[in-house]
Formats: structure tokens, sequence, C-alpha cells
């Protein structure tokens, strides 16, 4: 893609988002924030405000006519507005389907209408459910078991429903578990900025269930090498492709490395009940993000995490 496009990110003062604006705007495209703010902070996005290359429309992705208005003229689509949690979208199905299934739909239906030449669609992990401790691949069960993991596995169907029916240019990215500067810490935080938070605090980390449970985590720039890939790789469209570090941490050995990571070897995890929706293990095979995309990733998980306490001290610094 020449540099100049405009280029359309949902949720980009959003954790992931932000990070994306940063590097396309980096690479001179003309950037277009929607975003709605309900967990985004313009914080993330503040540097950029005055730059020609940028502008924050705030709106929703439910409402179709302004996602219509702001997809006008956008050569591509980044799609990474949702809700993004599990344990929300238990207590609230209809309004997480709304946001991540209607919303999807809504920028479908404007790529479709406007002719864009890309939209990249951020699904989940989630999708497979729990799919053991072996790597899993994109042809791999899909079992969602949360109303979060439906959605989103409903969206992806759409998206590539809509690459067979009308041609749609997509790309389906199934991330895995992202951490990194600017992940949320409020209630629905991942569990990197949970236990980084409360150590950071002087006080134990909370596992849900015996931390026997692992996850695949991959750092923010990694994921973001994706991303900026699939403007590249036209053999990645009508296609969903895993996003990961291709390694497996379990919680309870999560918890231990933050633990030295702060110098807080006196402190303890504490074990509370396991959560309704949670998979127990989550590991990407990343065979085909390395042949379609030529994606790799490049940085482990103690060097993430060590750039992220960094980062979450200095926040804690500041006013």
């Amino acid at each position: 893609m020449p540099n100049g496009d405009k280029v359309l990110v949902t949720g980009g003062a959003g954790f992931v988002g932000s990070h994306l604006v940063d590097k396309l705007v980096e690479r001179g495209f003309a950037v277009t924030v929607l975003d709605n703010m309900s967990t985004g902070a313009l914080a993330n996005v503040s540097q950029h405000i005055g730059n020609r290359n940028f502008r924050l429309a705030r709106g929703d992705v439910r409402n179709a006519l302004r996602v219509r208005e702001e997809t006008k003229h956008s050569k591509v689509v980044f799609h990474l507005a949702a809700i993004a949690d599990v344990q929300q979208s238990v207590r609230y199905p209809v309004h997480t389907n709304e946001v991540n299934v209607l919303g999807t739909l809504n920028l479908l239906e404007a790529c479709r209408n406007k002719d864009v030449d890309l939209m990249v669609y951020a699904s989940s992990c989630a999708v497979y459910g729990d799919a053991g401790r072996e790597k899993t691949c994109e042809d791999h069960t899909l079992e969602p078991l949360s109303p979060y993991a439906a959605s989103k596995l409903a969206a992806e169907n759409y998206c590539l429903a809509f690459h067979r029916t009308y041609g749609v240019p997509v790309v389906c990215l199934r991330f895995f578990n992202i951490y990194g500067p600017r992940q949320n810490l409020g209630p629905y935080a991942g569990v990197v900025a949970r236990f980084v938070q409360r150590l950071l605090r002087n006080q134990p980390p909370i596992i849900f269930g015996d931390g026997k449970q692992s996850r695949d985590f991959v750092n923010v720039k990694d994921a973001l090498k994706a991303c900026l890939l699939s403007l590249e790789r036209k053999k990645a469209v009508g296609k969903a492709i895993n996003v990961g570090s291709g390694r497996a941490t379990t919680i309870s050995d999560l918890a231990r490395l933050l633990i030295h990571l702060t110098h807080r070897i006196h402190i303890r995890p504490i074990h509370r009940l396991a959560r309704e929706g949670e998979v127990r293990h989550s590991l990407a095979s990343i065979s085909r993000a390395r042949q379609v995309l030529g994606y790799w990733p490049t940085i482990s998980l103690k060097k993430g995490l060590q750039q992220y306490l960094e980062w979450s001290r200095k926040s804690a610094s500041q006013p």
C-alpha cells in the first residue's frame, strides 16, 4: 500500500489499536480512529492530535450510518473495536453480540459498498474453546465456551462469508493473549495487567483456579507485525490466521516470573474459584502465519514483561 492512503482503525484509542495507529501514522498513512471511548483512552492517541494525517472520530460501530460515513474514503479498515472481556460477556451477552457481531456486520456492509481494498478483523483464540495442550492450528474444531467467544466466531464467519459471497478482501487474525504497554488497568484487565497492578501495590496476584491453566502470551509489538504484514501479503486474504508466540505459559508460572521481576519474593499468589467461560489451555500453531504473512515473533515473555513493568511504573508515577 502506498503511503498517504486513508486507513480507518475502529477501537483505535484502545490498547492494541493505539499502537497500530502509532505505526500507521509513522509510515505516513492518513489515519482515522473510530472509537466510542468506552474502554479507549484519549491519552493513547493524544500525541497525534494536530497531525494532519490523524483524525479522531468519536462514534460507535453499532451505528451503521456513522460506520458508512467513516469508511467512505478509506482504502483499508482495521476492525479492533469490541467487547473484549469474557466475564463482561457472561454478564451482558446481548450487548456483547450487538457490539461484536452487529458492529462487524456494519463494517462489512460499508466495505462492500465502498470497495475497500482490505479489511483486517481482530479475531480471537477464544473461538477454539478448550483446545488442549497441543498447538492449535486454524483448522482445529471451533467450540467457543463463552458469549464473547461465540460473538468473535460469529463475526469471523461473517467476514469470511462476505469474502466468499461478495469478494470483500478480508483477513481474520486470531490473536492469542496480547500484553504490553497501555493494556487496560480497569476491572476487565488481562491477567498480566492485573498481576502487575497488584504486585506493584505489594498485593498478591489472584489466580482463578489451580494455576495450571496455560496461555500463549504474545507481545503487542509482535501482534502489530501481523497487522502490518497483512497490508502486504495478498495471499492472506480470505484466511483466518493465528497470531501468537507459539509458547505456552501456565498462570502460576506467569505469577512466579512477575514476582521475581518485581522483586516481591515474599509474596505468594492467592487462589480463588475458576471463572465461568474461561478455557483451560490455549496455544497457537503459527505455521500459517509464517507461511502466509512471513510473521515471526521476536520478543520473549521475560523481555516483554520487563518492558511492561517499566511502562507500568512510569504510568503509576505520573499525576
